[in-house]
């Protein structure tokens, strides 16, 4: 027995041993400073986080005191966003590649992780496998991030030196604190701007290797034949050979479970709609190939049989490259065509110079664009960003097309005052079948002012701009359109926020110059984060391109949100559409409603049900329509750690004289994360 007891000593002693060697070069940061609203206030109930490291994982903990104000939340699944108390930290492994990860912890335990961008947007799509406890009391918060380095993308060799910034946000005044001070408005230096962090331990390598293999089975209710179809597998495969390198594989991927897009009034577009991307294969690393729509729209890419992805970064450059094969489609005249994109960008302190390649392949065809794109930074508030694009098209035997779109933006800010000027030439034979459609053979020119200034009396934010941009035929200076407007937004500290916009807008179409103005108009209030609702009003005398000529146009939009139970949320918006009645024809409705709903119920944090439900009350007597609707239910549970189970069910319908099924499944997918 005594033998047993020293046993245990002993074995005590080598973990205290060990936790101290992580914690030997602890560094402790607690100097919290209100960032939103601006004061610039110290934060009155104390907070420190502890910061320290062995060679697998990189520790925070947080040792904060409360009062009455403090508030839970509700117990939410993995990867929601929640209205409640919560610690942030973000870690800046590369300061110069302006991007930087984040990882939230609340008081409920649920997990948000993510990637804050080069323009400061936050995407909450990655996913890493950090951890974190709780032990909270009526006075107290102790919460321990572990973070491990093998998620993280880094290069070099010890010492390794990072950034971090950490934050503190409470819900009761809805105010974020953060240590060190840096704001939205710091721009690039946002970046360059956190706590040191260096992390002096020499890291073994790490592979990381991630197997993600799934089974899919889809039952087509609607087919009268081959209506199921069991064992369609897929596998995602991550590998990182170094701590900057990453290689991702997908073998027909599935997105079955990913929601349906909302519907939106496409009456009077020039143009098909584009849609925001939705699939986080797309969407990770984006910023290494530069992408907007215009140059590669990835929703092009309906359903890739493959797609493969390998980034990487050292002290000055990342770079990527990316390759997707679509699925051939007969159904909706879909090719299997090949897209590519590729990046190699260089950075320094001041400068990021970006190059980029676009690619799509078919079988008689090919468009091939190059992008060059240089950003200078003069300071925080002064920069200039260069861009252009050469197209080059060749179908078959057909003679081959060669041109460009160039781009000069230049902004500056002088305090909460923002000045922008862009410049833009459109040339007569670019091709961009990578991207979306877009208008052609112009130059235009764009003035912008922003205002925008936090913690004014009575109002959290001010936001005011102004804008006048004007185009014209290339070498022709034949005038095309012109627009010019004042927009506003007045958030309030009881949570209201009220919204406007006035524009007047002219355009040649034909041989005829047709003059509009446009007003809108929105208010919605927010009640402690539990719940919201909203009007707006917009109005416009504007050309209608499907009646072919100018027609008055009023819009009401009516929404609300609300977590009715902790564990039952839900969001609905109603848009309804009106125009005047001599407007109406075979192929025009002038008098029509959409409805887009969300809801989402959360069992427990690894078992949820979301759905939705949309409709659009749209007709076209040319085509004897009637309207649609579509519906979609999916369920999530991890029944085990890593392993999944996704079951589902969607369905679409268009009237015509009765309901038609235009689409309708129910599928079942097994999924497993398998980390070697």
């Amino acid at each position: 027995m005594k033998s047993i007891k020293i046993f245990f000593i002993i074995l005590l002693y080598v973990i205290c041993i060990y936790q101290l060697r992580g914690e030997e070069n602890a560094k402790i940061f607690n100097q919290f400073t209100k960032i939103s609203p601006d004061t610039k206030e110290a934060l009155g109930l104390k907070t420190q986080v502890k910061s320290y490291n062995d060679d697998q994982n990189i520790y925070f903990e947080w040792d904060c005191e409360l009062d009455n104000s403090f508030y839970r939340g509700r117990k939410a699944a993995d990867e929601t966003f929640e209205y409640a108390d919560f610690l942030r930290v973000q870690l800046i492994t590369s300061p110069k590649d302006y991007f930087g990860y984040f990882f939230i912890a609340y008081p409920e335990g649920q997990k948000l992780d993510g990637i804050r961008d080069k323009k400061l947007n936050i995407s909450y799509e990655w996913n890493s496998q950090y951890t974190y406890e709780n032990q909270i009391d009526s006075t107290h918060w102790h919460c321990l991030m572990k973070i491990p380095f093998k998620d993280l993308r880094y290069f070099g060799s010890n010492p390794y030196e990072w950034k971090v910034i950490f934050t503190r946000y409470t819900q009761n005044d809805e105010s974020y604190y953060s240590c060190p001070y840096v704001t939205n408005n710091f721009k690039q230096a946002y970046f360059l701007s956190g706590e040191d962090v260096t992390i002096d331990t020499k890291l073994p390598r790490n592979y990381n290797i991630r197997l993600i293999p799934y089974t899919l089975a889809n039952w087509y209710p609607q087919n009268t034949t081959d209506n199921i179809k069991v064992g369609n597998p897929g596998l995602d495969f991550s590998f990182t050979p170094t701590s900057a390198l990453n290689t991702k594989i997908a073998i027909n991927p599935d997105f079955s479970d990913v929601p349906m897009d909302y519907e939106t009034d496409n009456s009077n577009l020039k143009y098909a709609p584009t849609f925001e991307e939705n699939r986080y294969f797309f969407i990770e690393d984006l910023d290494v190939f530069n992408i907007t729509d215009i140059d590669f729209y990835t929703r092009n890419i309906l359903q890739p049989q493959w797609a493969g992805k390998i980034t990487g970064n050292n002290e000055n450059m990342n770079y990527g490259f990316l390759l997707a094969k679509d699925k051939e489609i007969e159904a909706i005249d879909n090719k299997d065509d090949l897209y590519g994109a590729i990046g190699v960008n260089y950075k320094t302190d001041r400068e990021v110079y970006n190059n980029n390649v676009y690619f799509r392949i078919e079988d008689k065809a090919k468009n091939i664009l190059y992008k060059i794109n240089p950003i200078f930074y003069y300071n925080r508030d002064t920069s200039l960003s260069l861009s252009n694009t050469v197209s080059y098209f060749k179908q078959d035997r057909l003679k081959s097309k060669s041109d460009m779109i160039t781009n000069i933006t230049f902004k500056h800010q002088i305090k909460d005052f923002e000045v922008s000027c862009i410049l833009n030439q459109f040339g007569k034979e670019f091709v961009n079948l990578t991207g979306s459609p877009i208008d052609l053979n112009y130059s235009a020119i764009y003035l912008g002012t922003e205002y925008d200034k936090e913690n004014i009396g009575n109002f959290k934010e001010l936001n005011f701009s102004t804008w006048i941009n004007t185009s014209y035929k290339n070498y022709q200076y034949n005038f095309m359109e012109h627009s010019t407007g004042i927009s506003g937004s007045i958030n309030t500290i009881q949570n209201y926020n009220y919204n406007f916009t006035i524009g007047s807008f002219s355009t040649n179409i034909g041989n005829n110059r047709y003059y509009s103005n446009s007003l809108s108009l929105g208010l919605s209030y927010t009640k402690s984060g539990k719940s919201g609702i909203g009007v707006s009003y917009y109005t416009s005398n504007s050309y209608q391109y499907t009646l072919a000529k100018q027609a008055r146009f009023n819009s009401i939009g009516l929404w609300a949100w609300s977590y009715l139970t902790d564990k039952l949320y839900i969001y609905s918006k109603q848009n309804y559409y009106d125009y005047p009645k001599e407007q109406k024809s075979d192929f025009f409705d002038n008098k029509y409603y959409l409805i887009n709903t969300e809801l989402i119920y959360t069992f427990k944090v690894n078992l949820q049900l979301k759905s939705g439900f949309r409709y659009n009350a749209s007709e076209y007597k040319l085509y004897n329509l009637h309207g649609l609707y579509g519906f979609y239910a999916n369920m999530s549970w991890e029944f085990y750690k890593n392993y999944f189970i996704y079951g589902g069910f969607n369905r679409k319908e268009h009237k015509y004289t009765d309901w038609d099924i235009e689409q309708q499944t129910v599928f079942v997918k097994l999924r497993a994360i398998l980390n070697i």
